[in-house]
Order: structure tokens, then C-alpha cells, then sequence
């Protein structure tokens, strides 16, 4: 049985596939985007997780991690993932190969205050025979974007 996070990285790649059909000048938007969903479904789901601290306060990275969803891709709604148990946003963007590869972000507070907050990030993606890192690359830019966006 699929996972929510599996679901949305399906649908997010039906999307491309309709978008690719339409490109094209084809007519079987419908048709690209199932075949795209179908086969997003066979392919394994990378996962590459870290944790970091981040020398801010929570509210301050939790703005910034909602600055970088909003650069980059879009912020999941809270019933498009499955619950957890720490205060979290996820974010669906972009990555790998010309960032063609919708990957999932989850941003976890495992430990905050006004100075310092401890970050377990997760990521999510679709890969096939071709390893483009996409997961372990999202991770990557996010904590970029927070290092550099205190500069």
C-alpha cells in the first residue's frame, strides 16, 4: 500500500506528464498523466534524511523553510502527507536533473528556542535506473538556503 508521501510524488509526476503531453501539442493530456502516475508508482522512493542546528530561533527558520517552499516549488497542504508528531512543514520542489524531479520535503523542529533550533529534515523522491540524488540534493539546497538566508 502506497504512502500518502508516495501518492503525492505520483500525482506531482502525472502533473509533468500532462504538462510534457500538452508541451507537445498532444491531445492525450489525460492519458500522459496516468502513464506518468503509473509508472511513478513502480519506481522505488529515495529517502534522504539529516539533522542540523540552524543558529536561529524557530520562528525565524520556520519562516525561512516556508520562503524556500514558495521559491522552489509550493508548501504541502497538512492532508497531502501523513501526520507527525513534531511541529513540521513540508514542501514539494523541484530537484535533480533541471529540478524536473518533484521531491518531497519534510522540515521537522526537534528542538527549538529564541537563538538555536535542531532540524530533522527528510526528503522523498522518485528515481529510476538513472540515480539523480534528488532527495539527498533537496536536503542539500534547503540547508543552504538557511545557512545563507541569515547573511
Amino acid at each position: 500500500m502506497p504512502t500518502p508521501e508516495e501518492e503525492l510524488i505520483a500525482r506531482e509526476i502525472g502533473k509533468l506528464g500532462a504538462l510534457g503531453s500538452k508541451l507537445a501539442g498532444d491531445s492525450g493530456n489525460i492519458a500522459a498523466a496516468f502513464s506518468a502516475k503509473l509508472a511513478a508508482r513502480l519506481l522505488p522512493t529515495e529517502q534522504y534524511q539529516i539533522e542540523t542546528i540552524v543558529a536561529d530561533g524557530v520562528v525565524s527558520v520556520l519562516t525561512k523553510i516556508v520562503h524556500f517552499f514558495g521559491a522552489n516549488g509550493r508548501v504541502a497542504a497538512e492532508l497531502e502527507v501523513a501526520p507527525s508528531p513534531l511541529p513540521r512543514i513540508t514542501g514539494i520542489v523541484g530537484s535533480g536533473f533541471l529540478n524536473l524531479n518533484p521531491t518531497i520535503v519534510h522540515a521537522e523542529v526537534i528542538v527549538g528556542d529564541a537563538k538555536s533550533t535542531t532540524l530533522r529534515i527528510t526528503s522523498l523522491a522518485k528515481e529510476g535506473l538513472i540515480k539523480q540524488r534528488s532527495a539527498e540534493k533537496a536536503v542539500r539546497r534547503l540547508c543552504d538556503w538557511l545557512n545563507r538566508a541569515g547573511d
